[in-house]
Protein backbone atom coordinates (compact mmCIF):
# COMPACT_ATOMS: atom_id res chain seq x y z
CA UNK A 1 0.00 0.00 0.00
CA UNK A 2 2.80 2.73 1.13
CA UNK A 3 5.09 1.26 -1.84
CA UNK A 4 2.37 1.91 -4.40
CA UNK A 5 1.77 5.67 -2.00
CA UNK A 6 4.83 6.48 -2.88
CA UNK A 7 5.78 5.70 -6.88
CA UNK A 8 2.32 7.31 -7.42
CA UNK A 9 4.02 9.81 -5.87
CA UNK A 10 6.89 9.74 -7.36
CA UNK A 11 5.59 9.86 -10.62
CA UNK A 12 3.56 12.93 -10.20
CA UNK A 13 6.88 14.63 -9.44
CA UNK A 14 8.57 13.95 -12.54
CA UNK A 15 5.66 14.68 -14.39
CA UNK A 16 5.22 18.28 -12.66
CA UNK A 17 8.82 18.76 -13.55
CA UNK A 18 8.71 17.84 -16.86
CA UNK A 19 5.88 19.55 -17.60
CA UNK A 20 7.53 22.51 -16.12
CA UNK A 21 10.79 22.27 -18.08
CA UNK A 22 8.59 21.71 -21.92
CA UNK A 23 6.89 25.05 -21.17
CA UNK A 24 10.79 26.52 -20.79
CA UNK A 25 11.33 24.99 -23.72
CA UNK A 26 8.42 26.44 -25.92
CA UNK A 27 9.91 29.62 -25.61
CA UNK A 28 7.44 31.19 -23.26
CA UNK A 29 8.34 34.08 -21.79
CA UNK A 30 8.15 32.89 -17.54
CA UNK A 31 9.28 36.68 -16.48
CA UNK A 32 7.13 38.70 -14.46
CA UNK A 33 5.88 42.06 -15.27
CA UNK A 34 8.38 44.93 -14.48
CA UNK A 35 7.43 47.27 -11.28
CA UNK A 36 7.63 49.93 -13.22
CA UNK A 37 4.75 49.47 -15.66
CA UNK A 38 2.40 48.15 -13.41
CA UNK A 39 -0.91 50.49 -13.00
CA UNK A 40 -0.79 52.75 -10.12
CA UNK A 41 -3.53 54.69 -8.78
CA UNK A 42 -2.98 58.11 -6.32
CA UNK A 43 -5.17 56.99 -3.58
CA UNK A 44 -3.79 57.27 -0.28
CA UNK A 45 -3.17 54.04 1.57
CA UNK A 46 -5.46 52.79 4.46
CA UNK A 47 -4.46 52.47 8.19
CA UNK A 48 -4.69 48.48 7.63
CA UNK A 49 -2.77 48.82 4.40
CA UNK A 50 -0.21 50.83 5.97
CA UNK A 51 -0.18 48.17 8.88
CA UNK A 52 0.23 45.12 6.63
CA UNK A 53 3.32 46.98 5.09
CA UNK A 54 5.02 48.10 8.14
CA UNK A 55 4.56 44.15 9.11
CA UNK A 56 5.92 42.40 6.34
CA UNK A 57 8.93 45.01 5.51
CA UNK A 58 10.28 45.94 8.87
CA UNK A 59 12.97 47.95 8.65
CA UNK A 60 16.52 48.78 11.02
CA UNK A 61 16.02 45.50 13.10
CA UNK A 62 18.67 44.26 15.25
CA UNK A 63 20.28 41.47 15.14
CA UNK A 64 19.83 40.23 19.02
CA UNK A 65 15.68 41.05 18.30
CA UNK A 66 15.78 38.83 15.27
CA UNK A 67 17.61 36.27 16.91
CA UNK A 68 15.14 36.47 20.50
CA UNK A 69 12.00 36.39 18.55
CA UNK A 70 13.22 33.14 15.93
CA UNK A 71 14.77 31.24 18.57
CA UNK A 72 11.10 31.67 21.02
CA UNK A 73 9.10 28.99 19.52
CA UNK A 74 12.53 26.37 19.85
CA UNK A 75 13.08 27.00 23.50
CA UNK A 76 9.21 26.51 23.69
CA UNK A 77 9.39 23.03 22.75
CA UNK A 78 12.69 22.12 23.99
CA UNK A 79 11.35 22.96 27.42
CA UNK A 80 8.01 21.23 26.81
CA UNK A 81 9.86 18.40 25.66
CA UNK A 82 12.41 18.52 28.88
CA UNK A 83 9.52 18.92 31.17
CA UNK A 84 7.35 16.21 29.84
CA UNK A 85 10.78 13.42 29.87
CA UNK A 86 11.46 13.99 33.31
CA UNK A 87 8.29 13.85 35.09
CA UNK A 88 8.33 10.11 36.25
CA UNK A 89 4.52 10.38 37.53
CA UNK A 90 4.06 11.11 33.69
CA UNK A 91 5.07 8.11 32.76
CA UNK A 92 3.61 5.91 35.15
CA UNK A 93 0.16 7.25 34.48
CA UNK A 94 0.80 7.42 30.55
CA UNK A 95 1.72 3.12 30.66
CA UNK A 96 -1.35 2.76 33.00
CA UNK A 97 -4.07 4.09 30.56
CA UNK A 98 -2.20 3.07 27.47
CA UNK A 99 -0.47 -0.05 27.52
CA UNK A 100 1.69 -0.62 24.00
CA UNK A 101 3.67 2.22 25.59
CA UNK A 102 5.02 -0.49 28.94
CA UNK A 103 6.55 -2.47 26.95
CA UNK A 104 8.46 -0.13 24.61
CA UNK A 105 10.24 3.07 25.15
CA UNK A 106 9.60 4.15 21.75
CA UNK A 107 6.39 4.45 21.85
CA UNK A 108 6.41 6.25 25.00
CA UNK A 109 8.53 8.66 23.52
CA UNK A 110 6.37 8.48 20.91
CA UNK A 111 3.58 9.34 22.89
CA UNK A 112 5.47 12.04 24.91
CA UNK A 113 6.16 14.00 21.49
CA UNK A 114 2.94 13.95 20.30
CA UNK A 115 2.04 15.23 23.87
CA UNK A 116 4.56 18.23 23.19
CA UNK A 117 2.94 19.13 19.73
CA UNK A 118 -0.59 19.60 21.25
CA UNK A 119 0.73 21.44 24.44
CA UNK A 120 3.26 23.37 21.84
CA UNK A 121 -0.06 24.30 20.24
CA UNK A 122 -2.00 25.10 22.54
CA UNK A 123 0.37 27.60 23.87
CA UNK A 124 1.43 28.78 20.31
CA UNK A 125 -2.36 29.67 19.48
CA UNK A 126 -3.81 30.06 23.17
CA UNK A 127 -5.95 33.08 21.69
CA UNK A 128 -7.36 30.14 19.08
CA UNK A 129 -8.58 28.13 21.84
CA UNK A 130 -9.77 30.47 24.13
CA UNK A 131 -11.99 31.99 21.01
CA UNK A 132 -13.85 29.10 21.42
CA UNK A 133 -14.91 29.01 24.22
Amino acid sequence: MYKYFLLKMIFFILKMNTVQYENQSMGEDLHGDLISQLPSDQTQPSYNEIQIVNTLFKEHRHTMNTLFEESQDAVLAGLLFIALTTIPNLDDNIRRFIPPTGNSPYFLILFKAIMVACLFWLIKHFYLSRKGS
